[in-house]
């Protein structure tokens, strides 16, 4: 009882806060169109589903090293659980509006102008 009762405040209070993995999968649930369970199915068996949701995203500097921890901590296969964090990442940077996009725009712009600096 008291399992169920913390998995679904991981569920309901860590899906709205930035920085867990719980969020990210909640936004990746959203975008995608299914449920929070079906997404954790896909990372495998796991001992208890809140001790990953729980769980804060992985470093920037230590992003190997941080999954592989999380991973063991919370019974998920490492790779199934990049792949997540992965997709969540590129589905975000390409369904937000605003600077991250703006600047993904420039980018792409800038690079076409110096392509066509180096061809004439």
């Amino acid at each position: 009882m008291a399992n169920k009762r913390l998995r679904k405040i991981a569920q309901q209070g860590v899906a709205s806060l930035p920085g867990f993995i719980g969020n990210v999968l909640a936004r990746l649930a959203e975008v995608e169109s299914v449920s929070l369970d079906t997404l954790l199915d896909e990372l495998g068996n796991q001992d208890d589903p809140t001790r990953l949701l729980l769980c804060r995203i992985p470093r920037a500097d230590s992003f190997a090293s941080d999954v592989k921890t999380i991973a063991t901590y919370a019974g998920v296969d490492p790779i199934r659980l990049v792949n997540l964090i992965r997709r969540a990442e590129v589905i975000t940077a390409f369904s937000s509006t605003g600077e991250r996009q703006d600047g993904l725009l420039l980018a792409a712009r800038e690079n076409e102008e110096e392509d066509e600096q180096h061809e004439t």
